[in-house]
């Protein structure tokens, strides 16, 4: 090379030093499935920008900023919208006529292999968390409930497998009865054992998918320990991972999660006439981490204020963290799936 393409060279790096770097090539793509924790302004583009209120909340997201699958697919360089998570999405579909969102996990994968139909999956990394709104109003029978989720689950990661997926991600729940919305609902003890039921099930789906598909790779990821370990051991995870949380009992947003399904028809109906307010409000009503957030844009809408520090707290509402543990959370991840 002789001395002027050695100069263009070291000027084009000293031009643009920060442009340059290697792209992770473990996966050609990301795809998530979930619910709002996961959700990157899907619900919102649905329901015409009603939920979630944005501001307080994050172009859509049902937090203050950017949600962990937003940050891994940046990790990954992966520039495609593959999310599929819906905020309020279940597992199962429920009943629409009782309120539940005509969202779920098998309409959610059903839709990914319509729009993706022709394309080589073999090498795209698929990650799924969701349960928590089949679980977040309490369930009678934890057994049985908790025993319908997770087959469900099972099926659904069995059906891409039949679409040639190959890599799997799992994400078990947190305790939510250790959320504001779980300590003040009244129901903590049932949320707990629901959680808890889950959590063991979905390890045991996990582990019978590995033995049913030698040559998939699925791997389960246990939120609920990084979890307790930003409630338990704050500093260390502060230390770990460059954060000053101080705040891991309250909520940066309060506002509730009980709502007036007549009077949000006819608020939303005043906003947006393109869209079915009355089935609309039904959800809201019927899914706490959806009441929650349209509490915290109404209040939002009365010129209240949130708390003044978002990065001290854990909890952006009372069922929602803040984009800086999305951080952490979306950090833990990555070093989990370079293990």
């Amino acid at each position: 090379m002789d001395c002027r393409k050695i100069f263009l060279v070291l000027f084009v790096c000293f031009l643009f030093p920060f442009t340059v770097y290697a792209k992770n090539t473990a996966y050609d793509h990301v795809v998530f499935f979930g619910d709002s924790l996961t959700d990157n302004g899907n619900l919102y583009s649905f329901d015409l920008g009603v939920m979630p209120k944005s501001p307080p909340y994050d172009a859509g997201r049902f937090s203050n900023g950017s949600v962990w699958a937003d940050m891994i697919a940046n990790y990954l360089h992966d520039p495609v919208n593959n999310n599929y998570a819906v905020g309020g999405e279940t597992v199962f579909l429920h009943n629409p006529f009782s309120g539940y969102l005509p969202y779920s996990l098998t309409e959610s994968i059903n839709s990914y292999l319509l729009h993706t139909a022709y394309e080589d999956r073999s090498n795209t990394l698929f990650i799924i968390w969701i349960g928590a709104n089949d679980y977040l109003s309490g369930a009678d029978d934890v057994d049985q409930t908790t025993s319908t989720v997770v087959e469900d689950i099972k099926e659904d990661i069995e059906t891409l497998i039949s679409h040639d997926a190959a890599h799997f991600i799992i994400i078990n729940l947190p305790d939510m009865a250790r959320i504001p919305y779980g300590k003040s609902s009244g129901m903590a003890a049932n949320l707990s054992a629901l959680v808890l039921a889950h959590n063991l099930k979905l390890a045991s789906v996990v582990s019978q998918l590995k033995t049913d598909h030698a040559t998939v790779d699925v791997r389960l990821f246990d939120v609920n320990q990084v979890f307790n370990r930003l409630l338990d051991d704050t500093d260390n995870m502060n230390k770990q991972y460059h954060t000053h949380l101080t705040n891991t009992v309250d909520a940066c947003w309060t506002g509730g999660y009980t709502v007036n399904e007549q009077a949000v028809a006819t608020a939303i109906q005043q906003r947006n006439k393109k869209i079915d307010a009355n089935a609309m409000a039904s959800y809201i009503a019927h899914s706490p981490a959806l009441a929650v957030a349209y509490n915290v844009g109404e209040r939002y809408a009365r010129n209240e204020s949130a708390c003044s520090n978002p990065d001290d707290y854990l909890f952006w509402d009372e069922v929602h963290p803040t984009t800086v543990v999305h951080g952490i959370l979306s950090q833990a991840i990555i070093d989990f799936m370079n293990q």
